[in-house]
């Protein structure tokens, strides 16, 4: 079950026109007072099957799945208490299916269309096929970019046991035909006849096979092992990654490694290295354009939302599109990289464009923020804590239009320059939502609106990133906070029993505070 939703759609997609159904039923029993027939269609009981929706109506908590129901009961109590709830859950269908809800409850006044005391509304829109087409479409980014970095990938369905060929361009072995299905364990077999020295078979194969069990939650969404190839150089090495996709499936991705990058991380295509790094993916068309085939959110707040729309993603256009001079993008394609170089926006970066060896049709432009040209000058932005959290640049407030943005910035002063992961920050961000990809996806969101609301007011420089984790930078900012803590002059009497009053979770320092 997951707080964040679907605004209600009233587009037909998963029904006839307004898809909303509304269930009433007792806070304190559970007891359904009124259904209505959408809402059983949603749910998936005919109108002829009486038993089953008598069953149902003598306690709501019946439709919910099992290990479901303590966050079911927890928002529950929250709406009888008066707060309204938005929440994502799944329900299994009698027939087996499983339907992807968004849900919004509240508690209805006495009186309201004939509701007796503690009654509760909750309104359901089936979202399964929109949610659905959203994955099938991340998914094929994702398979865009994968295809760019690793010449062998394939798509794991743990359930099943099987494997989809998505990409095998290695020359070393027969190649598979793209789309080939096969039972995982033949394919741990092949790899590892395929790719492995002898002495490493048995944990490539191992570890391919593997691939079928979910991914730990320490195991940040992938795991990787480095393996000796059958290659003719002594000591060639390939790596092999698994990172989680949607749905409980994997893709399994290798490709070679030089022996530089034996121990070095791989890259991390879902994790926190996407979180401010701009990717855009092309392929060359027969007439020579270069058409867009992935394309990250970083990459679509740097070159625009629409930017999968050009017809010809050549470097040139896409940096015009950013704002840069047409000398950047020469220079970028005489040299494959370029300096620190600053946006309209205010915010630098650093581009390069790879080629890959073995399908020279794919580039990968990457544009990342170079914070390293920030100012070292006594800082000119100011952070109250005590009381409400607010930022000032000169002493002008900014009007952060994300609220999470501006709630991840008070987590991070409040970590008083240590550096915070993308696991911290979503557990604290949202604390009810289990760590996934989707909720690394709108981490990801947030921590560029977050980017971009600093950049525009020339302040980008006080949060710096490193490999995906943020921090702030406690001496590019003025901080009442920072000021208590070091006894600075006139700080003393700053504090007075309350701090970033805006958010629940600040609650541990405000006890640190208030008894040290």
């Amino acid at each position: 079950m997951k707080t964040d939703r679907d605004t209600p759609s009233r587009s037909g997609d998963d029904h006839d026109a307004a898809p909303l159904a509304v269930i009433r039923f007792q806070a304190d029993d559970g007891r359904i007072i009124h259904a209505d027939e959408r809402a059983w269609r949603i749910i998936g009981i005919s109108d002829e099957n009486t038993e089953l929706r008598a069953h149902i109506t003598g306690n709501i908590e019946r439709m919910v799945p099992l290990a479901q129901q303590p966050a079911f009961e927890a928002v529950l109590s929250d709406a009888a208490r008066g707060r309204p709830q938005e929440f994502d859950t799944k329900i299994t269908r009698p027939d087996g299916s499983v339907v992807e809800l968004a849900c919004w409850l509240t508690s209805e006044p006495e009186g309201d269309a004939g509701a007796p005391k503690g009654c509760l509304r909750l309104a359901i829109v089936d979202v399964t096929q929109k949610r659905r087409r959203a994955r099938d479409e991340r998914r094929r980014d994702r398979v865009g970019y994968l295809s760019s970095e690793y010449d062998i990938v394939f798509l794991i369905e743990g359930r099943e046991r099987c494997a989809r060929c998505l990409r095998f361009a290695h020359d070393g072995a027969d190649a598979l035909p793209q789309g080939l299905r096969m039972v995982l364990d033949d394919v741990a077999s092949y790899l590892a006849d395929h790719l492995a020295a002898p002495q490493a078979r048995k944990a490539l194969s191992s570890f391919v096979a593997a691939a079928a069990h979910p991914l730990a939650a320490d195991e940040a969404g992938h795991r990787r092992l480095v393996f000796a190839t059958r290659a003719a150089q002594p000591g060639a090495r390939r790596e092999a990654v698994i990172i989680a996709a949607e749905g409980g499936d994997a893709f399994l991705c290798s490709r070679p490694i030089l022996g530089a990058e034996e121990d070095a991380p791989s890259l991390h295509p879902v994790g926190d290295a996407w979180d401010d790094e701009a990717v855009i993916v092309t392929v060359r068309a027969p007439d020579e354009r270069q058409r867009l085939v992935y394309s990250n959110a970083a990459a679509q707040m740097l070159f625009g939302k629409d930017v999968r729309q050009m017809p010809h993603a050549s470097p040139e256009r896409l940096l015009a599109r950013a704002g840069f001079a047409p000398e950047a993008a020469r220079a970028l394609e005489e040299n494959g990289s370029t300096g620190a170089l600053k946006s309209p926006q205010g915010t630098a970066y650093r581009f390069r464009l790879d080629s890959m060896p073995g399908t020279p049709t794919l580039r990968v432009l990457r544009a990342l923020p170079d914070t390293s040209t920030a100012p070292a000058s006594a800082p000119r932005v100011t952070i109250r804590t005590f009381g409400y959290f607010d930022v000032f640049i000169d002493g002008k407030p900014i009007a952060f239009r994300s609220e999470k943005a501006k709630e991840l910035l008070a987590l991070l002063v409040d970590r008083r320059g240590g550096f915070v992961s993308s696991a911290d920050a979503i557990a604290v961000l949202w604390e009810h939502d289990p760590l996934s990809e989707r909720s690394r996806t709108r981490y990801r969101k947030v921590a560029l609106r977050l980017k971009n609301t600093l950049a525009a007011y020339g302040a980008e420089g006080i949060v710096e990133t490193e490999r995906g984790r943020r921090r702030i930078v406690p001496s590019r900012v003025r901080c009442d906070l920072f000021d208590y803590l070091d006894h600075a002059p006139g700080s003393e009497d700053s504090f007075r029993g309350a701090y970033l009053s805006n958010y629940s979770w600040a609650e541990v320092t405000l006890s640190e505070l208030v008894y040290a």
